[in-house]
């Protein structure tokens, strides 16, 4: 079985309010992410980076990663 998405389109999952992602013709990609939290020191943990791949895996299966 060969997939191929073309388009994700992420509204209200997760940390993630809302994002439009073009996937079409995408060798690797580097998902960087910055955390606007002032009252800790992570600079992108907490931003939503995982969310993008548990949200494939959701549509896929109706179950996040984490279950």
């Amino acid at each position: 079985m060969d997939i191929k998405f073309k388009n994700l389109h992420i509204e209200n999952f997760m940390s993630i309010g809302e994002a439009n992602i073009n996937l079409s013709d995408r060798a690797f990609t580097l998902i960087e992410g910055v955390n606007n939290n002032e009252n800790d020191n992570a600079r992108s943990n907490g931003s939503g980076k995982s969310s993008i791949f548990e949200a494939l895996v959701w549509v896929l299966t109706g179950t996040t990663m984490r279950g």
